[in-house]
Protein backbone atom coordinates (compact mmCIF):
# COMPACT_ATOMS: atom_id res chain seq x y z
CA UNK A 1 0.00 0.00 0.00
CA UNK A 2 1.54 3.68 -0.21
CA UNK A 3 1.58 6.25 1.60
CA UNK A 4 -1.70 8.85 1.61
CA UNK A 5 -2.06 11.71 -1.16
CA UNK A 6 -1.56 15.05 -0.10
CA UNK A 7 -2.51 17.33 -2.69
CA UNK A 8 -4.95 16.83 -5.32
CA UNK A 9 -3.06 17.43 -7.65
CA UNK A 10 -1.23 14.47 -6.16
CA UNK A 11 -4.24 12.66 -6.18
CA UNK A 12 -4.79 13.44 -10.17
CA UNK A 13 -1.03 12.20 -10.84
CA UNK A 14 -1.34 9.06 -9.12
CA UNK A 15 -5.05 8.67 -10.85
CA UNK A 16 -3.44 9.04 -14.13
CA UNK A 17 -0.33 6.72 -13.82
CA UNK A 18 -2.83 3.65 -12.11
CA UNK A 19 -4.89 4.02 -14.97
CA UNK A 20 -2.04 4.08 -17.92
CA UNK A 21 -0.37 0.92 -15.53
CA UNK A 22 -3.74 -0.67 -15.22
CA UNK A 23 -5.46 0.07 -18.01
CA UNK A 24 -8.77 -0.46 -16.93
CA UNK A 25 -12.21 -0.48 -18.64
CA UNK A 26 -14.23 1.04 -16.07
CA UNK A 27 -13.33 3.30 -12.68
CA UNK A 28 -15.91 3.47 -9.88
CA UNK A 29 -15.71 6.88 -8.55
CA UNK A 30 -17.50 7.94 -5.61
CA UNK A 31 -20.24 10.89 -6.41
CA UNK A 32 -20.21 13.71 -3.89
CA UNK A 33 -23.17 15.83 -3.08
CA UNK A 34 -22.63 19.43 -4.08
CA UNK A 35 -23.37 20.57 -0.60
CA UNK A 36 -21.01 17.48 1.34
CA UNK A 37 -18.49 19.89 2.70
CA UNK A 38 -17.16 21.21 -0.85
CA UNK A 39 -14.19 22.50 0.85
CA UNK A 40 -12.82 19.62 2.84
CA UNK A 41 -9.98 18.46 2.08
CA UNK A 42 -10.73 14.96 1.21
CA UNK A 43 -13.93 15.93 -0.92
CA UNK A 44 -10.84 17.78 -2.74
CA UNK A 45 -9.03 14.87 -3.12
CA UNK A 46 -12.16 12.67 -4.18
CA UNK A 47 -13.16 15.33 -7.24
CA UNK A 48 -9.68 15.22 -7.92
CA UNK A 49 -9.68 11.45 -8.99
CA UNK A 50 -12.82 11.53 -10.31
CA UNK A 51 -12.37 14.60 -12.58
CA UNK A 52 -9.12 12.23 -13.29
CA UNK A 53 -11.21 9.60 -14.53
CA UNK A 54 -13.17 11.41 -16.24
CA UNK A 55 -10.52 12.68 -18.68
CA UNK A 56 -8.89 9.15 -18.91
CA UNK A 57 -9.93 6.94 -21.93
CA UNK A 58 -12.38 4.60 -19.10
CA UNK A 59 -15.91 4.42 -18.22
CA UNK A 60 -16.14 6.16 -15.36
CA UNK A 61 -19.17 5.19 -12.97
CA UNK A 62 -19.63 7.47 -10.50
CA UNK A 63 -21.97 6.45 -7.64
CA UNK A 64 -23.25 7.29 -4.67
CA UNK A 65 -21.41 5.95 -1.15
CA UNK A 66 -24.57 4.78 0.82
CA UNK A 67 -23.90 3.90 4.45
CA UNK A 68 -26.24 0.46 4.98
CA UNK A 69 -24.14 -0.38 7.76
CA UNK A 70 -23.87 0.09 11.71
CA UNK A 71 -20.18 1.31 10.58
CA UNK A 72 -17.43 0.09 8.20
CA UNK A 73 -16.11 -2.18 9.97
CA UNK A 74 -19.11 -3.97 9.93
CA UNK A 75 -19.38 -3.18 6.09
CA UNK A 76 -16.12 -4.22 6.00
CA UNK A 77 -16.44 -7.79 7.35
CA UNK A 78 -19.53 -8.30 4.77
CA UNK A 79 -17.57 -6.99 1.88
CA UNK A 80 -15.09 -9.95 3.04
CA UNK A 81 -17.30 -12.43 2.42
CA UNK A 82 -18.51 -11.27 -1.05
CA UNK A 83 -14.90 -10.62 -1.96
CA UNK A 84 -13.06 -13.64 0.28
CA UNK A 85 -9.43 -12.49 -0.71
CA UNK A 86 -9.80 -9.28 1.37
CA UNK A 87 -10.26 -11.37 4.53
CA UNK A 88 -6.79 -10.79 5.77
CA UNK A 89 -7.40 -7.52 5.99
CA UNK A 90 -10.39 -6.54 7.70
CA UNK A 91 -9.28 -4.46 10.15
CA UNK A 92 -10.70 -4.83 13.83
CA UNK A 93 -13.21 -2.45 14.86
CA UNK A 94 -10.85 0.92 16.16
CA UNK A 95 -11.63 2.14 20.09
CA UNK A 96 -12.62 5.78 19.59
CA UNK A 97 -9.21 7.67 20.30
CA UNK A 98 -7.68 5.61 17.56
CA UNK A 99 -6.91 6.54 14.06
CA UNK A 100 -8.59 4.91 11.14
CA UNK A 101 -6.83 2.46 10.29
CA UNK A 102 -5.22 3.32 6.56
CA UNK A 103 -6.64 -0.15 4.92
CA UNK A 104 -10.10 0.57 5.53
CA UNK A 105 -9.76 2.50 1.58
CA UNK A 106 -9.85 -0.86 0.41
CA UNK A 107 -13.12 -1.65 1.92
CA UNK A 108 -14.38 1.88 0.63
CA UNK A 109 -13.24 1.20 -2.61
CA UNK A 110 -15.07 -2.44 -2.76
CA UNK A 111 -18.26 -0.87 -1.52
CA UNK A 112 -18.30 1.34 -4.36
CA UNK A 113 -17.49 -1.63 -6.71
CA UNK A 114 -20.24 -3.79 -4.47
CA UNK A 115 -22.63 -1.25 -5.25
CA UNK A 116 -22.27 -1.41 -9.39
CA UNK A 117 -22.29 -5.34 -8.92
CA UNK A 118 -25.34 -5.40 -7.56
CA UNK A 119 -26.82 -2.90 -10.31
CA UNK A 120 -24.44 -3.30 -13.15
CA UNK A 121 -27.05 -2.52 -15.73
CA UNK A 122 -28.23 1.03 -14.12
CA UNK A 123 -24.97 1.78 -13.15
CA UNK A 124 -23.37 1.35 -16.29
CA UNK A 125 -25.60 2.78 -18.41
CA UNK A 126 -26.14 5.85 -16.04
CA UNK A 127 -22.30 6.63 -16.53
CA UNK A 128 -22.68 5.88 -20.52
CA UNK A 129 -24.85 9.05 -20.92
Amino acid sequence: MTKPTKSPNEAARRMKQLIEDFQPDVVVTEDLDRGEASLCRVAALKRALSGRAADAPVLDVSVKRAQQYADKYEEAALLATAYPELKPWVPPKRRFFDDEPARMVLFVAAALAYTVQRQPSLQLAAAMR
